[in-house]
């Protein structure tokens, strides 16, 4: 059971590490003054903090059933033998729940930072899109001016 929730947390940890990738990699350019697109960058910052809030109470909640196991794993072990069954049953059982319960938290939390991170990729493009833009704008401006001459 110990290797079992040690991969579990290894995920979990694994899941912690890409989000951070993600969001150093894709980190919003600060809006200018009177730019159109003024506040999204906070807002998709204000939803990676709730993100990240989501996953630290996933974490916690993770922690908690495996006491809660741990709790009931020497229950059973401290039990006479024609109980142990029936608690071993109760132990599956409740696994079984908190696995299926667990698996759609992080597939939805899975999901939710997919879209997430493509937020911020649509974002920077978009951003670097309109740098370029001015840069073929102002070096068409330089190119006519020069021509002037």
């Amino acid at each position: 059971m110990n290797t079992h929730a040690n991969r579990f947390h290894s995920i979990g940890h694994g899941f912690v590490l890409a989000l951070i990738f993600a969001l150093a990699f894709w980190s919003p350019i600060p809006a200018k003054a009177g730019d159109k697109s003024e506040g999204k960058p906070a807002k998709m910052m204000a939803c990676c903090k709730e993100m990240s809030q989501q996953h630290e109470k996933l974490i916690a909640e993770m922690k908690a059933q495996d006491a809660e196991l741990a709790t009931q794993v020497a229950q059973m072990n401290s039990a006479p033998d024609d109980k142990k069954l029936n608690l071993l049953a109760a132990i599956v059982t409740r696994m079984t729940e908190q696995r299926a319960t667990m698996n759609e938290k992080m597939a939805t939390m899975q999901d939710n930072m997919m879209k997430h991170m493509m937020m911020h990729a649509m974002h920077d493009q978009k951003e670097m899109s309109e740098h370029s833009a001015k840069h073929e704008k102002d070096a068409k401006d330089e190119d006519e001016t020069d021509n002037s001459h």
